[in-house]
């Protein structure tokens, strides 16, 4: 039997035939999304092994557990690589400080409309995860138990530590069943369990590649922070219209331009900036976003303390009285560094420069990036001992005056030699800080005198002895 091309029945099974490849090819379309550096990186961690710890101050009885059993989801998944590791519990809140701790905890976030946050640090150059950490919004309330009336910690979690692999939010319909679905709703639990794309995703992260058909997404991150869970602020405009019968005006547009300047540029921790606006025209109001996650300041010309480290894109939208905008972005204006806590110990200005440049030099080199997260975890620890024995302090400033020469082979060449007995002093050094810190940093130390003795660490840093 033919059918005439105006035969109903015949349209009716071509438009059938139609819509189910079109909503094959729209699933797939949208099977995951990676995030990605401005240069098409993979935004992914430098080590397969993640520790976190956890502060449940604040969530409800079992959050501990919940926010466990969600990081196992992700590394129970074959053919990834990945392990989410309980590092133990902590009364740490330092959520989004890049301190090379990775911590969960519970407390209240600026937007309110954000049910929970990750916030990751990563290089940029490299795209390698070096610190990220999981906020719950307190400003919502939540249970363990899939309760109707309550938000679910297991569900959220393992949709945040999503963020934490790498991969990026979905909000297509043909997304709403999987885990990194944009959206959550209170008695919602399904987002606990991985859909197959989901599972693709973390494989093609941290896998072999082996994985069932599907397509990515990127989402591209162009700054050194992200805030993976974050909203999109409205800002308000105001439109007046009035009209007299029989009359009528016009009006020519004044002039307008959106500028400022920022001073100083770059620095280290904390870096107070203070914005001037150069903006010119009938300005209602201006609304600076300082790009690492703080509040809008509406202030004209505003001062801001930078207090973690990274590049930041500082961004100044101007409203005028009828309402339109203009808008200026210095994309990587801010350059925050750490300061060096052993510079506070050296007498001398060109030690200090020296310890500096070695640091800057190295941020790309995953040795050394494991040595400064290192460092930077003990610096309470470690700047009290030196306060309370003066000699450390002046063994401290021989070594680094003694190795001056050591150190900028390593700035400038990427490699030096060391001498026997100078390594042995180092060393010692570290010994005597060991002895005299708590268990954390002594492990730590133990850790680095080992791999020193065996020579790997050396090598990696571009160390040989003699």
């Amino acid at each position: 039997m033919t059918l005439a091309k105006d035969n109903p029945l015949r349209s009716l099974i071509l438009y059938i035939i139609t819509a189910i490849l079109l909503n094959l090819f729209y699933t797939h379309a949208n099977a995951y999304s990676i995030d990605r550096t401005s240069t098409g990186k993979e935004i992914k961690w430098w080590t397969v092994n993640v520790p976190y710890a956890i502060n449940t101050a604040g969530g409800p009885d079992g959050s501990l557990l919940a926010t466990q059993t969600a990081m196992q989801t992700w590394t129970d998944v074959p053919g990834s690589a990945l392990n989410f590791l309980f590092d133990g519990a902590t009364p740490s809140t330092a959520w989004g400080a890049n301190d090379g701790s990775n911590i969960v905890c519970f407390g209240l976030i600026d937007e309110q409309s954000v049910l929970a946050e990750t916030l990751t640090w990563y290089n940029a150059d490299t795209g390698e995860m070096l610190d990220s950490d999981l906020k719950f919004n307190t400003e919502y309330s939540w249970s363990t138990d899939g309760s109707a009336e309550y938000f679910d910690v297991q569900n959220v979690a393992t949709h945040e530590f999503g963020h934490s692999a790498g991969l990026a939010d979905l909000y297509a319909d043909s997304d709403a069943e999987k885990t990194m679905y944009g959206y959550s709703s209170k008695g919602e639990t399904k987002q606990r369990t991985l859909d197959q794309d989901d599972i693709n995703g973390v494989i093609s992260l941290y896998g072999n590649g082996d994985i069932t058909t599907s397509t990515t997404t990127t989402t591209i991150v162009t700054t050194t922070t992200t805030r993976i869970t974050s909203t999109i602020p409205v800002y308000p405009t105001t439109t007046v219209t009035t009209s007299t019968p029989g009359t009528s005006t016009t009006s020519s547009i004044p002039y307008r331009e959106v500028a400022f300047t920022g001073e100083p540029v770059s620095g280290y921790l904390p870096l107070e900036v203070t914005f001037t606006n150069l903006s010119q025209g009938d300005i209602k109001y201006q609304l600076w976003d300082f790009g690492d996650g703080s509040t809008i300041s509406v202030d004209q010309s505003p001062t801001h303390t930078y207090t973690k480290r990274g590049t930041f894109t500082v961004t100044l939208t101007v409203v005028f009285t009828d309402g339109t905008t203009l808008e200026e972005t210095k994309k990587d204006y801010i350059s925050v560094l750490y300061q060096c806590l052993f510079a506070s110990y050296l007498n001398s200005q060109q030690d200090i420069d020296v310890l500096r440049k070695l640091r800057n030099s190295f941020l790309d080199n995953i040795s050394w990036l494991n040595l400064f997260a290192l460092y930077y975890k003990h610096t309470s620890e470690v700047s009290s001992i030196l306060k309370e024995h003066p000699e450390l302090q002046d063994e401290l400033r021989r070594l680094v005056s003694d190795n001056k020469q050591v150190l900028e082979e390593l700035i400038i060449l990427g490699k030096t030699t060391l001498r026997a007995d100078g390594l042995e002093e180092i060393v010692s050094f570290l010994m005597q800080l060991r002895e005299r810190g708590n268990a954390s940093l002594q492990y730590d130390v133990d850790s680095v005198i080992r791999r020193i003795e065996d020579r790997y660490l050396l090598y990696k840093l571009g160390v040989s002895v003699n």
